[in-house]
C-alpha cells in the first residue's frame, strides 16, 4: 500500500519571473498540508494509554544496618592551655614593636617609633626626629634623572634657543649640499702641460726599452746549427770531398 505524503507542493503559485537559478538556486514551490490527510497519513500506530499496573523501575529493597554507628569523628579531649579572656579591652603594657614586611627593596631602615595617646606629644616627637632627618636625607640624595631621557634634554635646549638652533641647522644643510656638489663635479682636471709632456716622454722610453729587451731575448733563443751535419747535407750525401772517405772502385 502506497503511503500518502503529509505535505504537498502547491500548484497555485508559479515560479517568479525575476527568479535566477544561478544566483537564487533551484526554485521550489511552497508546501501545504495534504487535504487527504485529515484523518491520518503515513504508517499507522495504535494509540497508547497509561498502564495502571506499572510501578516504576525496580530497585532492591533496603533495610537498616544494625552495625552502623554513624559518621566517624576524631575523639576530642579538653585543652589544658585554654583560657577565656573576660576583659579583652584591657591591654597590657606595650614594651616592643614587631614589623613583618615582605619586599624586594634593599636598605630599608625603621627607627624612632612612638606609641602614645597624646597627639600633640606625637607631633612634637616627629618634629624633633623624623623632620630633621628627612631634611638631611633630601640634601644628601642625588638628583633624580630626567624623566624624558636625552630626548627631553635636547627638546629643552631647542625650545630655549630656537633661533640659534634654526641658524645652525640651515648652515649644516648648506654645507652638506655644497660638499655633495663638489664630489659629483665629474672627471678630475688633467695635469699641467709640462708634467704631461714629461709623462709622455717617459712612457715612450719605457716602450723602447721593452722592445729592445724582446729582440735580445728572441736572438738568444735562436737554435744553433751543427757544422758537421751542414757539410754532409751540402755534399749530397757523398761524404766530404776533401776528406779521406773515398773508396777506390776498380
Amino acid at each position: 500500500m502506497r503511503m500518502r505524503p503529509r505535505r504537498l507542493p502547491t500548484l497555485l503559485q508559479k515560479k517568479p519571473d525575476d527568479w535566477d537559478d544561478e544566483e537564487d538556486g533551484e526554485w521550489e514551490p511552497p508546501m501545504i498540508d495534504n487535504p487527504a490527510c485529515k484523518v491520518g497519513c503515513g504508517k499507522w500506530t495504535p494509540p497508547k494509554i497509561n498502564n495502571p499496573k506499572y510501578k516504576g523501575k525496580w530497585y532492591a529493597p533496603k533495610i537498616d544496618n544494625p552495625e552502623y554507628k554513624g559518621e566517624w569523628k576524631a575523639k576530642q579531649i579538653p585543652n589544658p592551655s585554654f583560657f577565656e579572656d573576660k576583659t579583652p579591652c584591657m591591654l597590657p603594657k606595650i614594651d616592643s614593636v614587631g614589623i613583618d614586611i615582605w619586599t624586594m627593596s634593599k636598605g630599608m631602615i625603621f627607627d624612632n617609633f612612638i606609641i602614645a595617646t597624646d597627639v600633640a606629644k606625637v607631633k612634637e616627637f616627629a618634629a624633633a626626629s623624623f623632620k630633621l632627618r628627612q631634611e638631611v636625607e633630601k640634601l644628601q640624595a642625588p638628583p633624580p634623572p630626567p624623566s624624558g631621557g636625552p630626548f627631553k634634554e635636547v627638546q629643552k635646549i631647542v625650545m630655549s634657543n630656537p633661533i640659534a638652533v634654526a641658524v645652525t641647522s640651515v648652515l649644516v644643510l648648506l654645507g652638506t649640499m655644497w660638499l655633495c656638489c663638489l664630489r659629483s663635479s665629474g672627471v678630475p682636471p688633467p695635469p699641467p702641460a709640462g708634467q704631461q709632456g714629461e709623462g709622455e716622454e717617459a712612457k715612450e722610453m719605457e716602450e723602447k726599452e721593452e722592445t729592445k729587451e724582446d729582440k735580445e731575448d728572441k736572438k738568444e733563443e735562436k737554435p744553433k746549427v751543427d757544422e758537421n751535419k751542414t757539410k754532409k747535407t751540402v755534399g749530397g750525401g757523398l761524404g766530404d770531398l776533401n776528406g779521406d772517405d773515398w773508396d777506390v772502385v776498380g
